[in-house]
């Protein structure tokens, strides 16, 4: 059972890798049957978290993803367990794995991502900054996982818009919403459509500071007198010409896209009240 599993770690000081399989099998059978408790989590005590938390620092990587996986149980059996975790300093933990650039610890990587977002899910009311700020910094550096942390933040943004404007989640959502290189038309629309839904929410919109960063959508077209002659001086020399022709040409690409972008954003936007305010200048009038 859980509770003779979780004494015989605590008795032990240490874990074996038999029991905290064993632990997790029933763990999830527990949560598969809809069985929400706190009976089980409380079975969890500090001193059980603590060893927990130094296996997961630790470089013993199928341990570990089970521990991290356990803990992800608690949280959908029980989600005031999030608590629990609070105390024991289980965030700091969770984002040290997270944010390690290591394609060797990419399983242990996803698992704490799931992990946050299970979080999220069951207990936004006590949702760890450190997670906001790990899932920010990740999305603008880290291509594994750039698309699940747009999407984490663009959740993230509706549900506490609070912590999104902290962490620079407007930013980072109207930032992507215009770069052709993060071509996912389904999440793109998801940004515009969240972004004018927080906007039309009086309680959300006192949270938006990105109305000068959404105006980079009207900003490509001042860029559109795009000149494809050469000087005289640069055709003159003859070794860099080939080199400027293809520099020219990524750039007029790379134009043409953000122009085609900026055009179906601009149209979309027409089709609501709130975008419709925006474009007009008059999103002051909003309240």
């Amino acid at each position: 059972s859980v509770s003779q599993i979780l004494q015989e770690i605590q008795n032990n000081n240490e874990i074996n890798p038999k029991h905290i399989y064993e632990l997790y099998t029933i763990l999830e059978d527990i949560e598969k049957n809809c069985q929400k408790s706190s009976s089980i989590s409380d079975l969890f005590t500090f001193n059980i978290l603590y060893i927990f938390r130094s296996v997961i620092l630790q470089e013993k990587k199928d341990i570990r993803n089970i521990i991290i996986k356990i803990i992800r149980l608690n949280i959908q059996i029980y989600p005031f367990f999030t608590s629990k975790l609070l105390e024991s300093l289980y965030p700091i933990a969770i984002c040290k794995i997270f944010e390690e650039y290591k394609k060797s610890i990419f399983e242990e990587r996803y698992e704490c991502f799931k992990l946050i977002n299970t979080w999220f899910k069951y207990s936004n009311n006590n949702f760890p900054i450190i997670f906001c700020q790990a899932v920010a910094a990740l999305s603008r550096v880290d291509d594994l996982f750039k698309k699940g942390c747009i999407e984490f933040i663009r959740n993230l943004s509706i549900i506490r818009p609070d912590l999104s404007s902290t962490v620079g989640g407007f930013r980072i959502l109207i930032n992507n919403l215009i770069d052709f290189n993060f071509n996912y038309e389904d999440i793109s629309d998801n940004i515009l459509n969240s972004i004018l839904y927080i906007i039309n929410s009086p309680t959300k919109r006192k949270y938006f500071n990105g109305f000068n960063d959404l105006y980079k959508i009207f900003s490509v077209f001042t860029k559109s007198d795009f000149c494809e002659e050469f000087s005289n001086e640069q055709s003159s020399s003859g070794n860099n010409i080939n080199k400027q022709v293809a520099e020219k040409e990524e750039e007029k690409n790379k134009l043409n896209s953000q122009l085609q972008i900026s055009k179906k954003l601009i149209k979309k936007m027409l089709n609501t009240w709130p975008g419709f305010s925006l474009i007009m200048g008059d999103y002051m009038s909003m309240g």
